[in-house]
């Protein structure tokens, strides 16, 4: 990300204009004034999925580790910087670029840093800036940007141990941080773990002050499904009307009409879902039934280890499923989708080889729920 290139517009759509960057393609959705053929300096902001490598921007900044530099002539502060004491000294240093039509916009950590260390950087990217400028007839890349991995879901554990190294880190650290409003909840509980309180005493706390044990019957339940090429869906939420043994059980009203994905079966009105879902498991059991109680078939979803906080379940749809029909052999479902998945290197051999392990014991789950019947 980060990276300018000159590209040259081959499409224009509803979704904006997609550019011709050499050795990729990207999308910018302000294509205003733009004609095919024409060609122009564009910024990488973030990778995007489905035939287009990268979303893109107009506006150039030049990023720094203290601060990033702009074409627009502006001066802009993060905001805890304007009530710093540095803040005079820093809008000084500014007006080492603002006569060159730069502009800068100063990062917090700046207030951190040793003058000598702030102008040795913005040497360097004021030097890079007017490269850019010198260069900006050229076609191609004009300027590295920097290496963007998305990690998601198993990987925040991982996030959580390396933060442990270096600081007092509740488990789940960054699956609580990733929604919004929980922040003060986990800074207490690692202030706590800092003075020395039992770790497993604060982690159950936490829990049962925003995790999956703060829930009760009647809690109302969303679903963030989340797909392997980007799309985030919404599904139908549910009432929770049952919590065993750390598996929680959602009862859901089914929508619309139609058939049920892979059983052929059609929706009718009264229809409901029982979903069960586990903290860490791999699937998402869905029992759907009619208004009058009888099953009507089984889907389970295999998945990432499903994230579950106050009131919300998310997880990474592999792409492969297990579905039945009552007292039928299970059927798997668009296996090529996690093998493709695979292979383009979106998931790893580890994720791969335990999706498949999921896909063995859903379809004994299926087996298993026949034979009590």
């Amino acid at each position: 990300v980060g990276a300018v290139y000159r590209g040259r517009v081959v499409e224009l759509s509803d979704r904006g204009a997609v550019l011709d960057l050499g050795t990729f393609r990207g999308l910018l959705k302000d294509a205003r004034g733009l004609k095919p053929g024409e060609e122009l300096m564009v910024q990488t902001v973030k990778p995007l999925r489905g035939g287009v490598g990268a979303l893109l921007r107009r506006r150039i900044a030049v990023e720094g580790f203290y601060m990033a530099l702009t074409w627009d002539g502006f001066v802009r502060f993060e905001e805890p910087l304007r009530r710093a004491e540095c803040f005079h000294e820093l809008m000084g240093l500014a007006s080492l670029v603002i006569g060159d039509g730069m502009g800068v916009r100063w990062k917090t950590i700046a207030s951190k840093a040793p003058l000598e260390e702030l102008l040795s950087e913005l040497k360097e990217l004021k030097s890079k800036m007017k490269s850019l400028k010198k260069n900006s007839a050229l076609t191609g890349l004009l300027l590295p940007g920097e290496g963007f991995c998305m990690l998601e879901f198993p990987c925040k554990d991982i996030l959580d141990e390396l933060r442990g190294l270096v600081t007092a880190t509740i488990k789940g650290h960054h699956i609580f941080r990733s929604i919004q409003g929980l922040g003060v909840a986990v800074d207490l509980a690692e202030k706590l773990l800092a003075e020395g309180v039992d770790r497993r005493l604060v982690g159950d706390c936490l829990e049962r002050l925003v995790g999956f044990k703060c829930m009760k019957p009647g809690y109302f339940i969303e679903f963030e499904h989340r797909k392997l090429d980007g799309r985030v869906l919404r599904l139908t939420p549910g009432v929770l009307i049952g919590l065993e043994q750390n598996v929680l059980t959602v009862k859901r009203k089914i929508r619309g009409l139609g058939t049920y994905d892979g059983l052929k079966i059609a929706k009718e009105t009264g229809d409901y879902a029982i979903t069960k879902v586990k903290p860490g498991g791999w699937l998402v059991e869905n029992r759907y039934f009619s208004s009058r109680g009888e099953l009507k078939g089984v889907y389970i979803n295999i998945n990432t280890p499903a994230e579950v906080v106050r009131g919300l379940v998310r997880y990474l749809d592999l792409g492969v499923d297990v579905v039945a029909k009552p007292r039928e052999e299970p059927k798997v479902l668009d296996l090529e989708e996690l093998e493709g998945a695979y292979m383009a290197g979106i998931i790893t051999k580890a994720i791969y080889e335990r999706a498949l392990n999921a896909v063995k014991e859903a379809e004994n789950l299926v087996r298993e729920s026949w034979r009590q019947l």
